[in-house]
C-alpha cells in the first residue's frame, strides 16, 4: 500500500474527494490518511476475492489446436518466411 505521510493535510483530502471518500469526520491529516488506507483495503479485499488467479480469457486457450499443432509437428507453410527468403 502508497504511504499516503508525505501528503500535505490539503492534498490528502483532494485524494478522499477524487477517490469519493466521505471525508465529514474527519479533522486532522492524520484522520484523512485513515481514510483513504481503509478505502484502500476495501478495495484491494475485493480485489483480491474476485481474483481466481487465472488471466482473462486463460481457461479458453486450454486444449486449443490440434496434437500436431501444440507438439510442433504442424506440416503447414509459413507464406511470410518463404517471401523473406528470396
Amino acid at each position: 500500500m502508497p504511504s499516503y505521510k508525505k501528503l500535505k493535510k490539503a492534498e490528502s483530502q483532494q485524494l478522499c474527494d477524487s477517490r469519493g471518500i466521505d471525508s465529514a469526520g474527519c479533522k486532522t491529516k492524520a484522520d484523512l490518511i485513515n481514510a483513504i488506507e481503509q478505502h484502500d483495503l476495501r478495495n484491494y479485499a475485493l480485489i483480491d476475492e474476485n481474483d481466481d488467479g487465472q488471466t482473462e480469457g486463460e481457461d479458453d486457450l486450454e486444449g486449443s489446436g490440434t496434437d500436431e499443432e501444440r507438439n510442433g509437428d504442424d506440416d503447414r507453410v509459413d507464406v511470410h518466411r518463404l517471401q523473406h527468403r528470396g
